[in-house]
């Protein structure tokens, strides 16, 4: 219990609850979607939405973390740090579809003239996209958690609210629904501005000595992001090229039902992240992580198996009975959420204590057995294949992530093991740990 005050158990219930709510109305979404495109609907949806959101990726540039960092560390450069925020997601963003525009012949080779159209659509969200990841960030680095977990729940909603909308009158195109995609996160953008305006009443003020520490901040964790996120979704690239429409559906399926520990792993390194930058020294912010892996560990294991033997029934009742296909690659990435989930917290961990180029270096390494296991496993297992390429990458990163956090708390895996509780190890206070 001393452990979660650290913390603060209402920011800490918040955010899970919050999580939660968020999660529940991504599967609202989805299932929505997945019922009213069918399977080869919503694969051409999935890969329709996927190269703008790739694009986006490389124009983000790790500006995320560096604007919570930074954010956190010079409190009084708020208007700097905003204006930066707005400039950065407009800037980059149009460059990054300018880039779609480009590769759009390229990547839409052999797609039908609905999916290019609907693709062209979704590139009109790429700014939208970057623009509320910025701010959101803001919010997490001045430890507004609440208003951070609003802004995302908002965000949410007005997606469902969209999607369902779009569905109800009929209109249940990949076309329309890529309208309502970037509709969604445009509405984001305005919420995310209007909330950033009334808490803090910021100035546009831009100054340039802020950038070259920003930018390279955010550099050393743009691989790691890069690399995390290629994780996460290179396997769908892949089968986008490889796979049929409906094969593609079947997996996207699976993917967002396998998602359902996201809150809890989101709450806890959405609020550890502020409280670790905050401690007095690096080992002190990365022992207090360590423990927290270790009770997301035991909290996780039981809603794992229960889901595990579940999922044959619950994936059909949620999705549809067309969706069957879907059941043993869900149940196996139900086994690898568990390492997703512990590769934010560790990640954001080692971000928290200023070392940006850990989690760049183990995302990478998990990267590269992604690209191996899906070369083997997708020629002979198909879309199950994927699944374990995932686990596999997954586990990787976060056994390199453990490792590197529990050097920087001046421990060893021996010791780890030894002392569940790691109750002999005094954590360092900083000057207000639990503010």
């Amino acid at each position: 219990m001393k452990l979660f005050k650290r913390l603060s158990i209402a920011s800490l219930g918040g955010t899970t609850l919050s999580n939660g709510a968020t999660v529940l109305l991504g599967v609202g979404a989805g299932v929505t979607l997945a019922r009213s495109l069918g399977p080869a609907g919503r694969g051409e949806l999935a890969a329709a939405l996927l190269w703008p959101w790739v694009l986006s990726l490389f124009a983000e540039m790790g500006l995320g973390y560096a604007f919570c960092f930074f954010s956190a560390k010079y409190e009084s450069r708020f208007d700097d740090l905003w204006t930066t925020a707005l400039a950065c997601g407009f800037g980059l963003g149009g460059i990054a579809i300018l880039a779609g525009v480009v590769i759009l012949p390229w990547v839409g080779r052999g797609w039908s003239p609905q999916e290019r159209e609907a693709m062209r659509i979704a590139l009109g969200s790429i700014p939208f996209v970057l623009l509320v990841g910025n701010l959101s960030y803001l919010f997490l680095g001045r430890q507004r958690v609440f208003d951070y977990n609003v802004l995302r729940f908002l965000a949410s909603l007005c997606y469902l609210l969209i999607t369902v909308g779009i569905a109800a009158l009929g209109h249940a195109g990949v076309k329309a629904f890529a309208t309502g995609y970037v509709a969604s996160q445009a509405c984001g953008f305005v919420i995310a501005v209007y909330m950033i305006r009334r808490r803090f009443r910021p100035r546009f003020r831009l100054t340039t000595d802020l950038l070259k520490p920003l930018f390279t901040y955010a550099l050393k964790g743009q691989l790691s992001s890069l690399s995390a996120q290629a994780n996460l979704r290179l396997d769908q690239t892949v089968m986008s090229f490889l796979f049929s429409s409906r094969q593609l559906g079947q997996y996207v399926v699976a993917v967002a039902i396998s998602g359902f520990l996201t809150p809890l792993f989101s709450a806890l390194s959405i609020v550890l992240w502020p409280k670790v930058t905050h401690t007095s020294d690096p080992a002190a912010g990365a022992l207090l992580s360590i423990r927290f892996v270790k009770v997301a560990v035991v909290i996780s294991l039981p809603v794992i198996v229960i889901a595990f033997l579940g999922m044959p029934l619950i994936l059909p009742m949620f999705f549809g009975p067309g969706y069957g296909e879907a059941v043993l690659p869900a149940r196996i990435l139900v086994g690898a959420s568990m390492f997703q989930g512990l590769n934010a917290l560790l990640g954001n961990s080692l971000r928290g204590i200023g070392q940006p180029a850990k989690p760049a270096w183990a995302e990478g390494v998990g990267m590269v057995v992604t690209c191996i296991l899906l070369w083997f496993l997708l020629p002979l297992w198909g879309v199950p294949g994927a699944a374990v390429a995932s686990f596999g990458a997954y586990g990787t990163v976060t056994l390199m992530e453990l490792l590197f956090l529990v050097r920087a708390a001046g421990l060893d895996l021996r010791s780890l093991v030894r002392s569940p509780n790691l109750a002999a190890v005094r954590i360092p206070e900083a000057a207000d740990l639990t503010k």
